[in-house]
């Protein structure tokens, strides 16, 4: 069978002819025509396109299209919408946008105080630059409210301390995680810290920054982790497959939406 070339316009324009009447006869016989709702969840630049053109497609056909804005309805109803981002695709436009949804709280992934430490912890040079860049950004806006959000790891604990002082220093608040096992599709392996080049083989230095972290919160300073938590880490990072209490290794007590669309009722599920 030979392979046939199809118009995607051609296509499209016979599509609309054929489903009009439809539509017509559907709204005659029920009395309201077929509806199109779309909700957008993100601040995606090609989503918003996409959706715009099916709105419009829609609505040309006799549909009734509509469009629900996840964040701002959610702002709108007394909701605390924030967002986790590791900055890369944060961009002066998207921020205006979530700044007008009216997003309280964005979280920064930031692994460290020095380039250095962040662009290893991430896997990527630039990261650290790009965090800056985003705090510069979010500075100049009204909203949301700056979170530096940090993985604790044996070769990033000495930094905690200019961490936190940098976040004294501009008036952001500090969120630390532990390291733990990649999410998403991954299996789960009980012993994946054995094998992981970022743990701590030393727990010093890991200790002493969970004793600047508690006392920062002791003070009522700028770290987000209850001290209950934070001694709860102590115990983690000595065997992490093993229940210590912690609630939520990721820290989260929020519903938490994935690049899909799904909701999330933990960070790691």
């Amino acid at each position: 069978m030979s392979a046939r070339v199809l118009d995607g316009r051609a296509l499209a324009d016979q599509l609309r002819v054929e489903i009009t009447p439809k539509v017509a006869a559907f709204a005659s016989r029920h009395g309201r025509p077929p509806g199109l709702a779309i909700v957008l969840v993100g601040q995606n630049s090609a989503s918003e396109v996409y959706v715009r053109n099916k709105l419009k497609t829609g609505r040309e056909v006799g549909f009734r299209a509509d469009l629900e804005r996840l964040m701002r309805r959610a702002t709108d109803r007394g909701f605390t919408v924030t967002f986790n981002t590791n900055a890369w695709l944060l961009n002066e436009k998207r921020a205006a946008a979530l700044a007008d949804a009216g997003v309280s709280v964005a979280y920064l992934s930031c692994d460290g105080f020095t380039e250095a430490t962040v662009d290893h912890s991430r896997g990527k040079a630039g990261s650290w630059q790009k965090v800056r860049d985003a705090c510069e950004l979010l500075d100049r806006l009204p909203n949301p409210r700056v979170i530096l959000s940090c993985i604790l790891h044996g070769g990033n604990a000495h930094e905690v301390r200019p961490l936190l002082g940098w976040c004294q220093d501009r008036g952001y608040e500090l969120v630390v995680q532990p390291l733990y096992q990649n999410f998403g599709n991954n299996a789960h392996d009980p012993g994946w810290w054995r094998r992981s080049a970022l743990w701590p083989t030393d727990p010093g230095p890991v200790n002493d920054a969970i004793d600047v972290l508690v006392a920062e919160r002791q003070a009522a300073g700028k770290v987000c982790n209850p001290v209950a938590q934070l001694e709860a880490f102590r115990t983690y990072f000595i065997n992490p497959s093993v229940y210590n209490g912690e609630v939520c290794k990721a820290g989260h007590t929020d519903l938490a939406f994935d690049p899909m669309g799904n909701i999330r009722l933990c960070y790691f599920l």
